[in-house]
């Protein structure tokens, strides 16, 4: 059913089920664990979880393509490549003839955070909306994702549980100390709520309810082996983040515990955001009968724990820190690879909602491939979410009526991947010598047009909202720049005349600002005619900054 909803989504068509053997005379797409199919029991990949082989089986009388995963979940995940080795558009389903993919993830972890409460105004998606939510899961699972800690967790719980991914459960520092008054039947029901509880993580600090770790540390041993073992297999988490304004830590106390008492019921450490000392400290003062997971920032460009390096000063001005359309997929990957050695996986921070799409799935692309190029992670990701939309080519390539309907795909792929990159070229140097903003500006125009609008997909109007607030960025930039030059240009020029005559045309030079630049009402006016909907709500917060 996820194939064929993922198809129809993209196609308008819908695929017929049939469970049993094939029909051998007509074209199918058939999908199954191993067990299901003959003569690969012996492939390599059956030795790994989560594991998927896709091929096209030359014996069949009819076309007939094959997924078969190592268990449930490597079938889950090789429909999800399937959907990114696909080329689908509307009413059209095609297949590379050679397609012959046999694949394992890297990392055990690759979890997603799905935050309800985001600190922006975030209207691409409704994350109190069960539907929107399931989508993001959706998503994220083509890449791989086997994992989410969504705040509220009953939107998911039993979509989750009939996928077979993992669901994670935040329990607060206060949480436990409640919990410790109670009588022990009230521990156990504590998540009964939920169908199944896979991970439980207890957040140290930078998040509600978060205390003292000594304050709490005392009733871990009789509140967490009760909560995890009335969720069968669920496994017990901690942060060791910074207290107070995120200058305390508390790492002597946490260690020393950790390290003296060894107990059965911590399954690892959580490295996240305003952890005072490097992965790398962590890992070693850790014993190694516990692992880490990796809880990286992915959403915040500044002050924050992994920072756009040498960030151009105006951006930062106008992008605010937690409203920031932010897509640094290459970054991202440098990151990862970066702090992958000390981890078993990911389950990165996200505080803004859809903001930082690209950077989610940078991260799950790197967790199930960690040598993932960055070329390769933008043509899926262009490939999955918005070629197919495509009803027409920019001007300047060739006619869409000389190419095969894969030709067209192709090349509608191509020019989206190129936008892509140009959005991450426009943080990456200083903007008075940025030559790439009105070139990201064009490609997201001209691919809003050729989809036939912003509106029709979601992703498209994010993007060329930010690729027209980058571009007026640099235009003010550059406008204050040239006055900058004519004001020393006069003072140097000037001779006699007196200190309040010079002022006066100086301010008057320096008023040109107002006058040469775009209003805030115009600039607005002109997003309306570039069809964006106000889905980014802080548009408007931007703009005046």
């Amino acid at each position: 059913e996820f194939l064929q909803m993922q198809i129809s989504t993209r196609t308008g068509l819908e695929l017929e089920i049939v469970v049993g053997e094939p029909n051998p005379v007509r074209p199918s797409i058939v999908v199954g664990n191993v067990s299901d199919f003959e003569n690969v029991e012996s492939s390599e990949f059956l030795k790994n979880p989560e594991a998927y082989a896709i091929w096209i089986d030359d014996s069949a009388d009819s076309f007939r393509l094959n997924v078969s995963g190592s268990d449930d979940r490597g079938v889950l995940f090789g429909v999800g490549r399937l959907i990114r080795e696909l080329y689908l558009t509307d009413g059209f389903i095609a297949v590379a003839s050679d397609i012959n993919i046999v694949d394992t993830p890297g990392d055990q972890l690759r979890a997603q955070q799905i935050i309800s409460n985001v600190q922006g105004e975030d209207k691409f998606m409704d994350w109190d909306d069960s539907e929107d939510v399931k989508q993001f899961v959706d998503d994220m699972i083509i890449f791989g994702a086997n994992g989410f800690e969504p705040t509220k967790p009953e939107l998911i719980d039993d979509y989750l549980e009939n996928l077979g991914l993992d669901l994670f459960i935040k329990l607060k520092c206060q949480d436990i100390i409640d919990l410790n008054e109670e009588e022990d039947a009230t521990i156990k029901e504590f998540f009964a709520a939920y169908k199944g509880v896979d991970h439980i993580t207890t957040y140290g600090g930078d998040a509600s309810g978060s205390v003292e770790p000594s304050l709490f540390f005392p009733y871990l041993d009789r509140v967490i082996p009760q909560l995890t073992d009335s969720q069968a297999g669920a496994k017990w988490w901690y942060s060791n983040q910074c207290l107070e304004d995120h200058a305390k830590d508390f790492d002597e106390y946490i260690f020393d515990f950790i390290n003296t008492n060894k107990p059965d019921y911590l399954y690892g450490m959580v490295y996240g955001p305003w952890t005072k000392r490097g992965i790398t400290e962590i890992r070693a003062d850790l014993p190694a009968q516990y692992v880490m997971r990796h809880f990286p920032d992915i959403c915040h460009p500044r002050w924050a724990q992994y920072p756009v390096p040498q960030w151009d000063r105006a951006f930062a001005q106008v992008w605010e820190r937690n409203k920031s359309i932010y897509a640094m997929p290459e970054m991202m990957l440098d990151i990862y690879r970066a702090t992958r050695e000390n981890t078993v996986g990911s389950l990165p921070y996200n505080h803004t909602g859809v903001y930082n799409d690209l950077n989610k799935f940078a991260w799950s692309a790197a967790g199930w491939n960690p040598e993932v190029e960055i070329d390769d992670l933008l043509h899926d990701y262009a490939k999955a979410f918005v070629v197919h939309d495509f009803e027409k080519l920019p001007s300047g390539i060739a006619r869409a009526s000389n190419l095969s309907k894969i030709e067209f795909l192709e090349k509608a792929e191509d020019y989206v991947v190129k936008g892509l990159s140009l959005l991450e070229a426009n943080w990456k140097r200083e903007l008075i010598d940025n030559e790439t903003t009105e070139e990201a500006l064009d490609y997201w125009i001209s691919i809003a047009d050729c989809i036939g609008g912003a509106d029709k997909n979601w992703r498209v109007e994010m993007f060329l909202y930010k690729a027209r607030v980058d571009a007026q960025i640099k235009r003010k930039v550059d406008i204050e720049k040239r006055i900058e030059d004519e004001v020393y240009q006069h003072i140097a020029e000037v001779k006699l005349w007196n200190q309040k005559t010079v002022v006066n045309h100086v301010n008057t030079i320096f008023d040109k600002v107002n006058t040469e630049f775009q209003s805030k009402v115009k600039f607005l006016a002109e997003l309306d005619a570039l069809g964006l909907t106000g889905r980014y709500g802080d548009i408007d917060r931007i703009t005046s900054n």
